[in-house]
């Protein structure tokens, strides 16, 4: 966050301290989650900071978590970024080391979106070195597969608004029948009422409200 908002470089270096001793107690309570994370995050201020030598060994103890608990992605992750260390440093052959690790742990994991990203590395390594053919041909994979990234996320998209489309619609048939069966149940009691009324019309004098013929006549023939 402090890099982010461009803080002096002594503030960053101090709160990285505190980061850095809150790593080291991670490392102790054997906790390889939160090694990998803090250091993969840590590292990335050291790049930016270019203290490579210190980002190496961030990295060093992310990816010895990282094995030691078979987290396959997150090496993934800890091996890019230890490439991109390598590639900043002009030591290509070892970012070509790390870039093949983190390619063939990215196509084992089957995840698109990192091996866009190891492509994309891999065609800064070979620019760098000059080799402009494998570059572009690395490009051409980095674009490719954020392709099939993109599609993936249309899909995915379009499957999560599919099915809320289908929430709302039965919520709203539902609200449908709930106020068909309330008017239902309104135009019954109405009815009873008008059907009430109409008895007592039928059966009472509308002057005085006294019992009509009809009425007697109906109570003679009930005692009978």
């Amino acid at each position: 966050a402090l890099c982010k908002r461009k803080a002096d470089r002594e503030v960053i270096l101090a709160a990285y301290a505190e980061q850095r001793r809150h790593l080291d107690e991670l490392v102790q309570d054997g906790r390889p989650h939160l090694v990998t994370t803090y250091a993969a995050e840590a590292a990335d201020v050291m790049i930016q900071l270019g203290e490579m030598d210190e980002a190496r060994v961030l990295l060093r103890l992310g990816l010895q978590a990282a094995q030691s608990a078979g987290l396959g992605p997150k090496r993934a992750r800890l091996e890019l970024q230890q490439a991109r260390v390598e590639r900043l440093s002009g030591l290509h052959r070892l970012a070509a080391a790390h870039v093949a690790e983190a390619l063939a742990l990215a196509t084992e994991g089957q995840d698109l979106e990192l091996l866009a990203r190891v492509h994309l590395e891999n065609s800064q390594l070979q620019e760098a070195q000059q080799h402009w053919r494998a570059a572009l041909d690395c490009y051409k994979r980095h674009a490719e597969t954020r392709e099939a990234v993109l599609a993936a996320q249309a899909e995915a998209r379009s499957q999560a608004l599919a099915a809320r489309v289908d929430v709302e619609r039965n919520r709203v048939e539902a609200e449908l029948a709930r106020l068909r069966s309330a008017e239902l149940q309104r135009q019954v009691e109405h009815l009873a009422e008008e059907a009430g009324e109409l008895k007592r019309q039928a059966l009472e004098d509308p002057l005085t409200g006294l019992a009509n013929r009809r009425q007697f006549e109906h109570r003679i023939a009930q005692l009978r």
